[in-house]
């Protein structure tokens, strides 16, 4: 690992290395943030599936 201090007595593999690793650090991070949205989106489509259905079986309009 390149400390910052050492960062110019690196040679130019070692930059090339510890740059793609934090890019794939960083893919990862974002595909996990990506999956986590799309399984928050299908909870909330479930969940509105299931309210139009109750809304649906109950005529709300004859209780007032």
């Amino acid at each position: 690992m390149i400390v910052k201090d050492k960062y110019a007595e690196a040679e130019f593999k070692d930059i090339v290395k510890y740059k793609i690793k934090w890019i794939f650090k960083i893919l990862k991070i974002a595909s996990i943030f990506n999956i986590i949205k799309y399984r928050i989106k299908w909870i909330f489509k479930i969940v509105y599936k299931i309210y139009m259905n109750y809304v649906e079986l109950y005529d709300f309009d004859n209780l007032l």
